[in-house]
């Protein structure tokens, strides 16, 4: 593999961007040219004008989002495309490589050692297909080279080449495997996801790819294996991912109990805001679970339903900053009061801002008062500025509070509050939030203790 390796990151998060650049720049081995872009778009046009060896693309950009993200990069260059993913988006990087991505690597898990070896395997695995397909005679001493699994299956899926890699992965020797039908050194293998690709690519010659955890001689381990149509059969790339697996697997649970610290966390601050405030115990609440059902209805994905819970459950935390008398004023507040209370935005961001959590908690706060039109506040934003995530709290919390007693009036009730909403759609509420939020009403899926 040439040593000095063109390296075009497509990344629009500049901390993931200088890591992968860091991490790249620290190798013994490779000197890596890097060049790095913030948009699809940029790294079109990048491409147009150097030469690159390998692109590192994130699927979710500001211009494309998802796999498409890949088809539009792959109809303006055929070089080879590595997925940098994150946990959430694990599954989608599986279905990129199907179609067609050579690899993916997890921004959570980063090391040069990780970067490096995801590089060198796919450059070295398109020399070795590219040599394959030249002539698939002469590649012995090639594919002796690669660390990771070479093999061919004929037609009949008998062996017809296979690498010491590829026979250390699977303990036995030469003679053991050539010219020998792979259902009969491995019996039942048919059952297997394995075998079922191999059949798929054999059958349709498109390449596929595939990942899964394998029992080979009593050691179970995880296998990625990426199979292409080859003359008279399918040439095979298998590498053990075991260690790989198993550090994901921890990432996911270590995210998965620290996400239930900041669950814990934001429960606790929730409380404080309403042992402040008593007329407003269960205001967070209501307005979280409404919040949570008009995401719904606007089918958003999971992780933005919960981000709008989470936010919605704490929109008032800055709050326990306000002074319980004016809080609970029985009169309407004067002028100094109305510009303190409305600190709690800004008060409420700077309190959650530092909670290292994937929910948009600051944003929500700071714009659940904003409005359409730039009459809210705190700064006047308008239009798209504002977060989908705040237009929804923003609603809710507007047809709670109508709903509620509060120390200077009755609840005004469910009427009034519906006809708040819908009679300022477009100026101050959003059309599509307020639309769902009358389907939800309509369906009777809140209760409001005082409409």
């Amino acid at each position: 593999m040439n040593s000095n390796v063109k390296v075009l990151i497509i990344e629009d998060n500049n901390a993931d961007c200088q890591l992968v650049t860091e991490y790249l720049t620290n190798s013994k081995n490779n000197i890596y040219n890097i060049t790095d872009v913030q948009s699809l778009e940029k790294g079109i046009i990048k491409l147009q004008e150097k030469q690159f060896d390998i692109i590192l693309l994130d699927l979710n950009l500001p211009d494309s989002k998802g796999i498409d993200t890949y088809y539009k990069l792959r109809e303006k260059s055929n070089i080879p495309i590595i997925i940098l993913t994150s946990n959430q988006d694990y599954q989608l990087s599986i279905e990129t490589i199907k179609k067609g991505a050579e690899d993916y690597i997890n921004k959570n898990n980063l090391s040069t050692y990780l970067l490096e070896k995801s590089i060198i395997y796919t450059l070295e695995r398109i020399e070795y297909r590219n040599k394959f397909e030249e002539s698939e005679s002469n590649v012995t001493q090639l594919l002796e080279a690669s660390s990771d699994a070479i093999y061919v299956l004929d037609k009949d899926y008998r062996y017809v080449v296979i690498n010491s890699a590829g026979l250390r992965m699977i303990n036995k020797r030469k003679d053991e495997v050539i010219n020998k039908k792979i259902t009969s050194i491995f019996p039942g293998i048919e059952q297997s996801a394995f075998f079922k690709m191999y059949k798929e690519v054999m059958e349709t010659r498109q390449s596929n790819y595939f990942s899964d955890h394998f029992t080979i001689n009593g050691h179970e381990n995880y296998y990625e294996v990426k199979v292409d149509p080859s003359k008279n059969g399918i040439l095979c790339f298998a590498r053990d991912i075991t260690e790989r697996r198993e550090e994901e697997i921890k990432l996911v649970e270590s995210m998965i109990h620290l996400e239930k610290s900041v669950v814990t966390t934001l429960e606790v601050l929730a409380n404080m805001v309403e042992l402040k405030d008593p007329y407003t115990a269960g205001h967070q609440k209501i307005c979280a679970e409404l919040s949570k059902e008009i995401a719904i209805e606007l089918g958003m994905d999971n992780e933005q339903i919960e981000g709008v819970f989470m936010a919605a459950s704490i929109h008032d935390i800055g709050k326990i900053s306000i002074p319980s008398s004016i809080l609970s004023k029985p009169t309407s507040l004067n002028y100094n009061e109305i510009v303190l209370v409305r600190e709690h935005t800004i008060l409420g961001c700077e309190l959650v801002k530092k909670i290292d959590t994937k929910w948009p908690l600051c944003e929500v706060i700071l714009q659940h008062h904003e409005r359409i039109d730039g009459s809210g506040y705190p700064h006047g934003i308008k239009g798209d500025k504002i977060s989908i995530e705040a237009k929804i709290v923003a609603v809710a919390d507007v047809i709670e509070a109508m709903n509620a007693h509060r120390p200077y009036r009755p609840s005004l009730g469910m009427e009034a509050a519906l006809h708040e909403i819908n009679n300022h759609v477009g100026t101050l509420f959003d059309k599509d939030v307020v639309n769902a939020c009358n389907k939800v009403i309509e369906k009777g899926l809140i209760s409001f203790k005082n409409s």
